[in-house]
């Protein structure tokens, strides 16, 4: 048995499906921020929290939400100080229109693995943000602990436009193979699609091993389980998958779906 776990084949009847069985998780030291409310600077809201947290460094997302129409902000500047560490992080000024978030994603670049091993626990990541006049430091705290690393993550993005909405779950994960189930649900009355296609864009070279029929249309709601196999990597045992799958709706017009599933991080919040 791998390390990851046993995967199994179950036939039931003419079809097929993965099931995981998964082993403990590992403990690993991630970086992670506390439950805040958002702060108001002048025209713009903004929140932050730890995106990604590795040996080499942490990435930290800034979501900016305008308060009124249109709102130009500046990040001033962003600065992680760990211990005696002061990393900064590039900024620049961007246009926020409501009501959806605009996201910044600060890099914070270092020897996290060595400030681990020193004893470095606690830091504060400071960000000054300018909207339209009004200036304001932000000091969130941020802490590393031993936290369990997720096995999976998936994304699954359908456009707004599309008739549906998708969720998806890792039901198999391997090395060599990846399964995953897809149940596609109707948004706003009556929606038939059917399978356009699927591929694999990382790695290029490996292949689609199950996938629903093509020339069948079905009424949503549907559950559609995909597996795709690629030859492993033995010098990157964690590399990801990443994945396109057609969904064609009943007026032809073919729906690209990305799916990008790897050993990830908890507590990732939203893009990037």
């Amino acid at each position: 048995m791998s390390r990851f776990g046993l995967l199994l084949l179950v036939l039931a009847g003419c079809r097929s499906e993965y099931h995981w069985t998964s082993n403990p998780t590992m403990a690993v030291p991630l970086w992670t921020t506390q439950p805040a409310p958002p702060t108001e600077i002048g025209c713009v809201s903004v929140e932050t929290w730890v995106a990604k947290s590795g040996k080499t460094g942490v990435g930290m997302t800034v979501a900016l939400t305008a308060r009124r129409p249109t709102c130009q902000v500046e990040l001033v500047d962003a600065a992680l100080s760990v211990g005696q560490r002061l990393v900064p992080a590039a900024s620049d000024a961007v246009l926020v229109t409501g009501p959806r978030p605009t996201y910044r994603y600060l890099v914070f670049r270092f020897d996290n693995d060595q400030a681990w091993r020193s004893g470095g626990r606690t830091g504060t990541a400071a960000f000054t943000v300018r909207a339209e006049g009004a200036t304001s430091r932000l000091d969130i705290p941020v802490e590393q602990r031993l936290s369990a690393l997720e096995r999976s993550r998936g994304w699954v993005s359908p456009p707004d436009a599309a008739c549906f909405g998708v969720e998806h779950e890792v039901i198999g994960m391997e090395p060599d193979l990846l399964a995953v189930r897809l149940r596609l649900r109707p948004r706003a009355g009556p929606c038939r699609v059917r399978f356009g296609g699927a591929r694999l864009e990382r790695p290029a070279s490996g292949r689609v091993e199950q996938a629903p029929q093509a020339t069948v249309w079905q009424e949503l709601p549907a559950t559609w389980v995909l597996a795709f196999r690629r030859q492993p990597s033995p010098s990157q045992p964690r590399l990801g998958w990443r994945a396109e799958i057609d969904v064609v709706i009943a007026d032809g017009i073919v729906v690209p779906l990305e799916l990008d599933v790897g050993y990830a991080i908890p507590r990732i919040k939203g893009p990037p």
